[in-house]
């Protein structure tokens, strides 16, 4: 084998290895994407298939749903009135009014808590981020964790914020 040969050889098998070496470095680095929270390892037919059957509860459930929640919960409470004298009413009410006035406190607490935390989280953001996350914060602005808007606030303008529940919040009773 001549000089040259050999130097090409080694020169190939450099290039080959420098290959393989870069693929091997640049695989850790770059996880293939994944599939958002599947634990169950689904196929993209069964993906498919469970985002066919899950959407068409939640678009037939919300609503009537809830309408039917808050009605059974005023036929409970007419009940349990029905059954109350004017003493015991009036103490009812007074209950409904101190337990209403705890959580309206345990929600304003609450309120406090994420507001420090938004106002921690935008001091460590460079402005663009700080852009981004009011961005997000505004979006979601005015929709209270169960799909609805905050108590007191007009209807916000923005999509309904995601995990949405039938719930309605705490304090919201009829009379």
């Amino acid at each position: 084998m001549t000089k040259t040969k050999v130097i090409l050889l080694v020169c190939f098998i450099a290039a080959l290895a420098a290959g393989v070496a870069a693929g091997m470095a640049f695989s850790r680095f770059s996880d293939p994407p994944r599939p958002r929270r599947d634990p169950l390892g689904l196929s993209l037919e069964q993906r498919e298939q469970m985002r066919q059957i899950w959407s068409s509860v939640e678009s037939t459930s919300r609503t009537p749903h809830r309408e039917r929640m808050d009605g059974l919960r005023k036929e409970r409470e007419d009940a349990i009135r029905a059954l109350l004298t004017d003493e015991q009413k009036a103490q009812y009410e007074a209950i409904l009014k101190t337990h209403d006035q705890k959580m309206d406190d345990l929600a304003a607490e609450r309120k406090k808590a994420i507001d420090d935390a938004v106002n921690r989280t935008k001091e460590i953001l460079n402005e663009e981020q700080r852009a981004k996350y009011d961005e997000m914060l505004n979006k979601r602005a005015g929709w209270n964790r169960h799909g609805r808007p905050n108590k007191g606030a007009p209807e916000p303008d923005g999509p309904k914020p995601p995990h949405s529940g039938d719930r309605p919040p705490m304090g919201d009773r009829d009379p």
